[in-house]
């Protein structure tokens, strides 16, 4: 199985355009996060969407406890949300009862074992799981992460299947993470910039070219 990619916190058109024309699956953008370093407003995402709408790259809109109304607004111009919060079991049910035809994502922290319950609720009530490294300073801002390799090994296994992963993960980690875990999608943002609202082009090439 190939993996696929997600390059996340996009903030502008410029960026996501380049992306759009290399080896990457999917483009992520924060959406309306307060006092979050990549996060943009629905102006700057419409600009996304129409520098992208004509490619095959999909866009995924990162969202941090919206309500179902501050939600539509955005689902004609993305593909998938990414539910990055403290969204209930039922407020996705909810979400996947109102809007069938969109693709809803939950994001899990997980740092010990103990996580495999949150796994468990949300398995069947979203589209997929994404595993986000725990250690987290700043759930969005991708700051002293740790990837903790067996422990998404125990879940794959609990689950006989892949999970999207998050965190920490760059050009120094790769090598490991395909080897050992070979996921269904990673997600990469921090480490493949120049600044936190500036992509590294170069460097984003140099990671693909290792994939």
């Amino acid at each position: 199985m190939k993996t696929k990619i997600k390059i996340c916190g996009i903030t502008d058109s410029y960026d996501a355009e380049i992306i759009s024309d290399l080896d990457v699956d999917y483009v992520g953008i924060v959406y309306n996060f307060e006092g979050g370093e990549r996060s943009i407003d629905l102006e700057q995402l419409i600009e996304i969407y129409n520098s992208i709408k004509n490619k095959q790259i999909k866009l995924v809109a990162v969202c941090v406890d919206k309500t179902i109304e501050e939600l539509k607004q955005i689902l004609k111009y993305v593909d998938i949300i990414q539910l990055h919060g403290n969204e209930s079991v039922e407020y996705c049910k909810k979400l996947h009862q109102k809007y069938p035809y969109k693709k809803f994502w939950k994001a899990i922290k997980i740092s010990s074992k103990d996580d495999l319950d949150k796994v468990n609720k949300y398995i069947n009530v979203v589209n997929k799981i994404l595993l986000d490294a725990g250690n987290s300073r700043d759930k969005l801002n991708n700051k002293n992460k740790l990837l903790n390799i067996e422990l998404i090994k125990k879940i794959e296994k609990e689950y006989d299947k892949k999970f999207i992963i998050a965190g920490g993960i760059g050009l120094d980690n790769i090598d490991e993470i395909i080897n050992e875990i070979n996921p269904e999608i990673i997600d990469v943002s921090s480490k493949l910039e120049i600044s936190p609202r500036r992509k590294n082009i170069k460097l984003i090439k140099k990671f693909l070219e290792k994939l």
